[in-house]
Order: structure tokens, then C-alpha cells, then sequence
């Protein structure tokens, strides 16, 4: 188990503050107890929580093993014999033509379409995986901390959209890039950060200019209708098989998959199912 340092901090008058020689250990430490009531404004209690987070997160990665969370085979995947998506996200997987690091199972984040995050992580079968897409609302890096924490409780992988940094700053699995066919900020990441999982948006017209084998997941969408505002007119499985032809990438569908149509996927080729709201 690692070795985490801890700082006590005990002030018996809620009037006095932190001695000045205390600050520097305050920065070094993974845990800090303070029984007193007030802080300077730089360690206020809110402060203190966040990096009571960071040290979560930095324990439960040394614990678990960032490492467990990459493998090729899931061998915790584990899912609810009345779930539909999730029996056959489990059969894509063991049927999958290209290998991939990236799970059979991707549930995006939508701030307008999901109301509690928590609950639908917990929802999901352990291997899944996660996208959080923060789309620059308040608090995304705290909420982020949050989700990197739960997800790896949980054994599911963690990735940021759009946002290295952000990926950086939480010790997220990889990155969920936008659509884009010279693959520019895919090709730089994967350079720098050869172990992480990306994935990428398909485009939907044209083709692309850059070599798709870096990518992890290749998201298509939308094969079906789609509630989604940017999810546009479905292609269907016979558009599906179109764009995935020639492709040397994993594919992954996407867009209006439910319990219903979810089962038309098997035998297409495409290695897993992502999406919003597929009814788990």
C-alpha cells in the first residue's frame, strides 16, 4: 500500500490561524486533519477538500494500477443478463476484427441530457467506460476529480473530450477528440502520451488524411434516430457498413441505440456501442 503523509494541524481557538512554518508541509501532504474553524483565504476548507480528492485519486491509481484499466481483455466486464445494450456491447467485444484498449461499452456525458452523472456511472457494468464532456460549464475540473475518483472505484475507464489538459490535470485514461480528418490533435497526443486511449468523432462527409490506426474507438454517428441536436439524419446499418469500409480503426456506433435496435449491430463488424442514454 503506498505511503501517503499526513499533517495534523490542532488550533484550540477558532480565532487563530495556521503558523506560518505549517504552510509548507500543508503543500506536501496527501491528508491533512485541521480541527480549527478559520484558514487563510489560500487553505480555505474548500481548498482543502479538493486536494483531499487529489489524494484519493493519486491512492486509488497506485492501488488499482492505471495499468489494469489499458489491457486488451476485460476480465471484470461484468453486466445485467436483462440488459439488452449490455449482452450485446459483450458479444461486439468477443466478435471485435481490430484490437482495441478502448471497452465495448462508451457512455458520453451531456450536461442538457444527463441529469446525474453519479447515477448513471453506477449503472454501467464494470470495464465499461466513461467520456466526460465538459462543454466549459462551472466547475468542470473539480466535477471532473469527482468522476475520475468513482470511475476508478468502479473500474471504468475515464476519458476527458476535447480537453488534454484537463485529461492531465485529473489522471484521466485518455481523450475523447472532436471530429477532425487530419486527426492533428490525436496524432500530437499520441506522440506524447503513448499509453493513453483516444478515440475520435467521425466526420460526416469526406474522407480522411490521416492515418486512422492510432485511434482506439472511431465513434460513427448517428446510425440511428438520434435525439441528440448535433446527431443529424441516421445513416443506418447498411450507412454504417459504407463508412466503415476500408477503415483500419475500431468503430464503434453510435446515435439512438436502445434495447430495440441494439441487437441489429451483431455481425456489422463494429467493435462496441457508445452513446448518451442506451436504456441501462
Amino acid at each position: 500500500m503506498p505511503h501517503l503523509a499526513w499533517l495534523s494541524c490542532t488550533r484550540f481557538s477558532p480565532k487563530t490561524f495556521w503558523p506560518a512554518d505549517i504552510i509548507s508541509l500543508i503543500l506536501k501532504s496527501g491528508c491533512i486533519f485541521d480541527t480549527a474553524v478559520n484558514t487563510w483565504l489560500l487553505f480555505k476548507p474548500a481548498r482543502l477538500a479538493d486536494a483531499a480528492i487529489r489524494s484519493i485519486i493519486n491512492f486509488l491509481l497506485c492501488e488499482i494500477g492505471s495499468a489494469s484499466l489499458m489491457k486488451l481483455n476485460y476480465p471484470e466486464w461484468s453486466h445485467n443478463e436483462s440488459n439488452i445494450v449490455s449482452n450485446v456491447a459483450l458479444q461486439l467485444y468477443k466478435k471485435r476484427n481490430s484490437p482495441s484498449k478502448l471497452s465495448p461499452l462508451v457512455l458520453l456525458t451531456d450536461p442538457l441530457r444527463m441529469k446525474d452523472i453519479n447515477n448513471s456511472i453506477k449503472k454501467l457494468p464494470r470495464g465499461s467506460a466513461l467520456v466526460y464532456r465538459h462543454f466549459g460549464e462551472m466547475g468542470y475540473q473539480k466535477k471532473a476529480e469527482g468522476l475520475r475518483e468513482l470511475t476508478l472505484k468502479q473500474n471504468i475507464q475515464f476519458l476527458i473530450g476535447n480537453d488534454p489538459d484537463l485529461a492531465l490535470a485529473v489522471k484521466a485514461d485518455g481523450v475523447h477528440f472532436s471530429r477532425d480528418p487530419e486527426l492533428v490533435a490525436p496524432n500530437i497526443w499520441r506522440a506524447k502520451k503513448p499509453d493513453w486511449l483516444i478515440s475520435m468523432a467521425g466526420i460526416k462527409t469526406g474522407s480522411y488524411k490521416s492515418d486512422l490506426a492510432i485511434l482506439d474507438g472511431l465513434l460513427i454517428s448517428s446510425v440511428f434516430q438520434s435525439s441528440s441536436l448535433s446527431a443529424g439524419t441516421p445513416i443506418g446499418i447498411d450507412g454504417l457498413k459504407r463508412k466503415m469500409k476500408n477503415l483500419c480503426c475500431p468503430v464503434f456506433a453510435m446515435g439512438g441505440i436502445n434495447k430495440k435496435n441494439a441487437h441489429e449491430l451483431i455481425g456489422v463488424g463494429v467493435s462496441g456501442i457508445a452513446g448518451i442514454s442506451f436504456g441501462l
